[in-house]
């Protein structure tokens, strides 16, 4: 349920862009990208709790069912924490009847007995794949705005997509470890983004990682010859300097190629070009 709308709110947001700026970019270099941030309710809202402890209530002395609508709309009236938002309540016990149906007693629980924001990080890989996202941030529901603090639930995360336009470069990437199913392939690298953000785009594309944490980057120390030199099977990674996890990529002033900044106070520029390499774990 959750990936079927996550992919409703995706095409809403193609659909959109599509309405405001034609099927494709039209400028040189620039390229669209599917963003979005995920919110995770750790805790149902207070009227929102108000409401699953009388329905539990409700269930339990009807031994696995609910009253008529009528009779539990008179119920939750009569809740102080409820009655301000009497609208909203019918709508969220309707749902949550649906649920009880679907899964029993479990869908009245207070909290889920799993960490929904450890599971979606386990699973990013996969979901960005499966969505076919560029990224997606991770955030608690309380950073939503009311809307949709309303609309998500413990184990029903809600997410906000988006299609933008962003300068790109494709860039070459090349594995050259022996005896793996790694290849060479060409990925887009967006300005100002961050290693761990190619990392994953990468994982993504590769098809054989579970998470970007097994990839690490290079770059090469010579950027004009040394993507001419045949590696050797005894140092396949031999003329190449691994790029620092926490860094960001520019793309340089001709939009040809990139340039490396490692996070810190004034790190100085490093030229990569538009081939790098990467070894997985």
């Amino acid at each position: 349920d959750t990936i079927h709308d996550f992919h409703q709110r995706i095409e809403a947001a193609i659909t959109s862009r599509n309405k405001k700026k034609g099927q494709a970019p039209t400028i040189p270099g620039m390229k669209y990208r599917i963003v979005g941030k995920v919110y995770v309710a750790q805790q149902y809202l207070p009227w929102q709790q108000a409401v699953l402890k009388q329905m539990k209530s409700a269930y339990e002395q009807g031994n696995g069912s609910f009253p008529e609508n009528k009779a539990l709309l008179a119920e939750l009236s009569k809740q102080p924490e409820i009655k301000p938002h009497m609208k909203k309540a019918m709508s969220f016990a309707q749902y949550m009847k649906e649920e009880a149906g679907r899964r029993g007693a479990a869908a009245l629980e207070l909290s889920t007995p799993f960490d929904e924001i450890a599971l979606l990080e386990s699973n990013r890989v996969y979901l960005m794949k499966s969505l076919e996202m560029e990224e997606f941030t991770i955030l608690p529901s309380s950073k939503a705005d009311a809307k949709l603090q309303d609309q998500c639930h413990p184990g029903q995360p809600v997410g906000t997509f988006q299609s933008e336009e962003k300068p790109h470069v494709k860039v070459t990437m090349i594995n050259s470890q022996p005896k793996l199913p790694h290849f060479t392939v060409r990925i887009p690298v967006f300005d100002n983004e961050s290693v761990l953000a190619l990392a994953r785009r990468l994982a993504k594309q590769d098809g054989y990682m579970n998470s970007a944490q097994q990839v690490t980057l290079y770059r090469y120390e010579d950027i004009v010859s040394g993507t001419r030199h045949i590696p050797s099977i005894e140092k396949p990674l031999g003329g190449r300097v691994a790029i620092p996890a926490r860094g960001t990529f520019s793309l340089n002033e001709d939009v040809t190629g990139l340039i490396f900044r490692e996070t810190g106070d004034n790190p100085p520029p490093i030229p990569v070009g538009d081939t790098l390499c990467y070894s997985v774990a």
